[in-house]
C-alpha cells in the first residue's frame, strides 16, 4: 500500500500546488493500484485521469485495463475499452490475455476476431505471399482460412484465385467462397457459383449452402432468384428449411415457430434472440421487439452491440453507432453530414424498411446517418489522402 499512498500523495501534492500532472504522471501510479490491491485508491486515480482530461491517452487507458484486469473486474475493463476510440498491440494484448486469464474464452475471441479482420486487410497479402514463397502446402483447412480471410477483406478476386487452384473442393470451400460473395452483396456470382458447384457433381449442396447462397440473393435485392432457389432446396435436395431461411426471406411465421424453439434449446446465446428480434423488426413488430429484449434482461442475457473498425497508421480505431467519445468527434459528424449531402444529391434515399435491432440497440439518435460504418468512413477520409482505399470492417457480435 506503501507505493499507492506515495503515488496519490505526488499527486494530490502537485495538484494542491496548482501542477497539472500530465500523461506520465499516471501511469507509474495506476500499476501500483494493482499490485497492492487497492481498489479504492484505483478509483480515485481513474477519476483524476477522466477529470484531467487523459481519457483518450493510450499509455494511461491501457495501464487502466490491466489493472482492471488485475481486479477481475470485467464491466470495469469493458468500460474503459468503450471510451477508447484507439487501441494499439498493447490494448489488444491486455484485453485478450485479461479475458482469457478469467475463462472469459467467448469474449476473449471475439477480440481476436475483431483484430483478425482489421488486420488481415493490410497483411493479407504479406500472408498469402509468405505462404507460397516458402512452399507451405496449402491444405483444404489452410485454404478455407485464406478465402475466408480475403473475402472478410473485400478481396474477392484474389478469394477466387485461392479458391479456384485448389485441386480438390470440398463443401465448405464451396459454402466459404458463396459466403464471402454473399457478405460482399454479389448475388450474381453466387448464383455462378452455385450452379457451377452443382455441375461439379464433386459435393453436394447442403444447409449451410443455401443459408449463404439465399443471404447473398437477399443482400443483393434477388427477390425472384431467391424464392426460386428456397423451393430448389426442399424440391431438389429434401433440406427442410430452418430458421436462417425463412427469416431471409419473410416466411415470418415459420422463422417465429422455429426462432422460439431455438431459444429455449441455447436460453444463453445471445445470438439466437437477436435473430429473432431483427425478424420482427423488419415485419414492424416492435412489441415483439421489446419483449424479446425483456425477456433478454429477465434471463440476464446480455445484447453485445456491434461495431466498425478502420486501421489507419497503425492504430485501429473503434466507432459504435452515435458514439461521441472519440477524438475529433466534432469533425467526424460534420464529415458525416457533408458525406450525406454528397450522396443525396446523387440520389441515394436511406432504406428505412425494418431498421434492425442491432441498430435500434446501438443507434437512439438519428440511426440513419450515425451509423458505425459512417463514422469509420469519416475517419478514413479525414485521414488519408486522395484516391487511398479505405477498409472498413462491420463486426456484428452476435
Amino acid at each position: 500500500m506503501y507505493l499507492v499512498q506515495l503515488g496519490s500523495g505526488i499527486i494530490t501534492h502537485m495538484l494542491e500546488k496548482s501542477v497539472s500532472p500530465n500523461k506520465f504522471s499516471f501511469p507509474p501510479v495506476i500499476p501500483a493500484c494493482s499490485f497492492d490491491s487497492a481498489v479504492e485508491e484505483a478509483k480515485q486515480v481513474h477519476a483524476h485521469v477522466i477529470k484531467l482530461g487523459f481519457v483518450h491517452d493510450l499509455y494511461c487507458q491501457n495501464n487502466l485495463i490491466h489493472m482492471y484486469v488485475n481486479f477481475d473486474s470485467l464491466e470495469e475493463v469493458k468500460k474503459v475499452c468503450d471510451n477508447l476510440d484507439k487501441k494499439d498491440d498493447v490494448s489488444w494484448t491486455t484485453l485478450i490475455s485479461g479475458y482469457s486469464r478469467l475463462g472469459c474464452v467467448d469474449e476473449a475471441f471475439s477480440y481476436v476476431s475483431s483484430l483478425y479482420r482489421v488486420w488481415c486487410t493490410g497483411a493479407s497479402e504479406w500472408i498469402y505471399e509468405h505462404i507460397r514463397s516458402n512452399r507451405i502446402v496449402i491444405d483444404h483447412k489452410l485454404a478455407i482460412t485464406i478465402i475466408d480471410m480475403y473475402c472478410k477483406c473485400g478481396c474477392l478476386d484474389k478469394a477466387y484465385e485461392v479458391f479456384d487452384e485448389l485441386p480438390s473442393k470440398g463443401v465448405s470451400s464451396w459454402n466459404y467462397m458463396i459466403g464471402g460473395y454473399a457478405m460482399n452483396g454479389e448475388g450474381k456470382d453466387a448464383i455462378k457459383l452455385l450452379k457451377k458447384m452443382e455441375a461439379a457433381k464433386t459435393v453436394t449442396l447442403d444447409y449451410v449452402t443455401f443459408v449463404n447462397f439465399l443471404g447473398a440473393c437477399a443482400h443483393s435485392g434477388l427477390v425472384e432468384e431467391g424464392k426460386y432457389y428456397f423451393s430448389y432446396m426442399t424440391k431438389v435436395y429434401n433440406i427442410a428449411p430452418g430458421m436462417e431461411h425463412y427469416g431471409i426471406y419473410g416466411n415470418i411465421d415459420m422463422a417465429e415457430e422455429i426462432g422460439k424453439q431455438v431459444i429455449e434449446l441455447e436460453p444463453n446465446n445471445n445470438g439466437r434472440y437477436v435473430l429473432l428480434a431483427n425478424l420482427y423488426a423488419k415485419a414492424g413488430r416492435y412489441e415483439d421487439v421489446a419483449y424479446i429484449r425483456k425477456l433478454m434482461n429477465e434471463r440476464g442475457v446480455e445484447k453485445v452491440v456491434g461495431f466498425s473498425i478502420i486501421e489507419l497508421e497503425g492504430t485501429v480505431n473503434e466507432f459504435i453507432a452515435g458514439g461521441r467519445a472519440h477524438l475529433q468527434a466534432k469533425e467526424k459528424y460534420a464529415k458525416v453530414e457533408e458525406m450525406l449531402v454528397r450522396i443525396k444529391d446523387r440520389g441515394y434515399v436511406p432504406d428505412t424498411d425494418g431498421i434492425l435491432y442491432d441498430i435500434c440497440e446501438e443507434e437512439n439518435d438519428n440511426p440513419l446517418q450515425y451509423h458505425s460504418e459512417k463514422l469509420a468512413i469519416s475517419l478514413g477520409l479525414l485521414k488519408t489522402k486522395r484516391g487511398e482505399t479505405i477498409h472498413v470492417t462491420k463486426i456484428l457480435r452476435v
